[in-house]
């Protein structure tokens, strides 16, 4: 077998247990912030066909209304995705199962990065210290943008580091990454 077979089923493994950790946590508790209803106020109203509208007022010193357009509050990719799935009849659970997906695909992905810029060993080590660290364990806990722009993000990364990038892959890695300024706006400055 192929090293990079190898190390694309590995990726699958840390992503599997990653999400089989995870699910019974998402399913369990939905941690709700404030920054996380303001996610999900928007992708209720996208949900409900209001489009890209919030119906929270942020900032009490200016006249605007409070139901307003959504695109001075956040980055609109993550309150688009939420609002799919809540127009497909998912609820907080849904939107947490799938956030612990794509932090378990994040952690995947660490692994991969580590393979092809160190070693085996060193991404594997680097892939179980993603999979246990504790903030990614939280964001994928918390219905809102960070693990939709990590999971994102790096797989720009892992695209860009797999070897000579064909002229099609960077374009993917370019897109991926425009896609997470689209969910953040620090990933900008990957794209």
């Amino acid at each position: 077998m192929s090293t990079a077979r190898i190390c694309f089923l590995l990726c699958i493994v840390y992503v599997l247990a990653g999400f089989t950790v995870r699910a019974p946590f998402a399913i369990g508790r939905v941690h709700v912030t404030p920054d996380s209803i303001l996610y999900l106020n928007i992708a209720g109203n996208v949900a409900s066909g209001r489009g890209y509208v919030s119906s929270i007022k942020l900032h009490h010193v200016d006249d605007a209304n409070v139901v307003h357009s959504a695109w001075r509050d956040c980055p609109p990719l993550y309150p688009l995705l939420s609002g799919a799935v809540m127009r497909l009849g998912g609820g907080l659970t849904a939107l947490t199962m799938v956030n612990a997906l794509l932090v378990s695909l994040a952690s995947g992905l660490v692994f991969l990065i580590g393979e092809r810029l160190f070693d085996r060993r060193t991404g594997l080590l680097a892939g179980v210290a993603a999979a246990l660290a504790p903030n990614l364990f939280r964001a994928g806990m918390t219905p809102m943008s960070d693990a939709l722009a990590l999971a994102l993000g790096l797989s720009a990364l892992a695209l860009v580091v797999r070897g000579k990038p064909s002229s099609l892959t960077c374009a993917v890695a370019g897109g991926l990454s425009g896609l997470a300024a689209l969910t953040r706006h620090p990933y900008a400055v990957l794209a």
